[in-house]
C-alpha cells in the first residue's frame, strides 16, 4: 500500500485578489474587470441620478436684473422674489453690492418680480416673461 501525501499549499488570502484567484478567478486584471455586483450596482444607481438631476434642470431658466436706487448707486441687499400660480413664491435671493440678482430653476412661463424694498411693507411687482436658459430682467430703480 502506497500512501501519497501531497505537499500543502498555502495561499496569503489577506488580499480580495488573492482570495479570488484562489477561487480560480484568474489574473489581478481579471478580478477588477470583473468587478463586484454591488460596484456595479452601485454604478448603475450613480448614473442614474445624475440622469435625473440632469433632466430635471435641463428645462430650467435663470432670471438675472439689478437694482439701483434713484440716484444711480447699487441697491444691496434688498430681497428679490418670483412667483406664479403654478410654482407659488420662490425663496428670496438678496442684491449683491453690485445690485445684481439671480434667480435659478424655473420653468419658461409668466411670472411677477417682487421686490421687497420694505421688509414690512408690500412687494413692488412687475410682471415679466421668463425664457430658457436665461432672461434678462430690465434694471429696476426703487427708493
Amino acid at each position: 500500500m502506497r500512501l501519497s501525501i501531497l505537499p500543502s499549499v498555502r495561499v496569503d488570502v489577506s488580499h480580495p485578489c488573492a482570495r479570488k484567484k484562489a477561487q480560480g478567478w484568474g489574473t489581478q486584471s481579471e478580478y477588477f474587470r470583473r468587478g463586484s455586483i454591488r460596484s456595479q450596482i452601485y454604478r448603475l444607481v450613480w448614473c442614474g441620478l445624475v440622469l435625473l438631476l440632469g433632466a430635471g434642470l435641463a428645462n430650467a431658466a435663470t432670471v438675472r436684473g439689478r437694482l439701483v436706487h434713484k440716484n444711480g448707486s447699487s441697491a444691496a441687499g434688498v430681497a428679490v422674489t418670483i412667483s406664479n400660480q403654478q410654482a407659488g413664491r420662490s425663496a428670496p435671493a438678496r442684491t449683491a453690492a453690485d445690485g445684481m440678482y439671480y434667480l435659478f430653476n424655473l420653468h419658461a412661463g409668466s411670472y411677477y418680480l417682487e421686490i421687497w424694498v420694505q421688509p414690512s411693507g408690500p412687494p413692488v411687482v412687475y410682471q415679466i416673461q421668463v425664457v430658457e436658459p436665461a432672461t434678462d430682467a430690465p434694471q429696476v430703480s426703487v427708493p
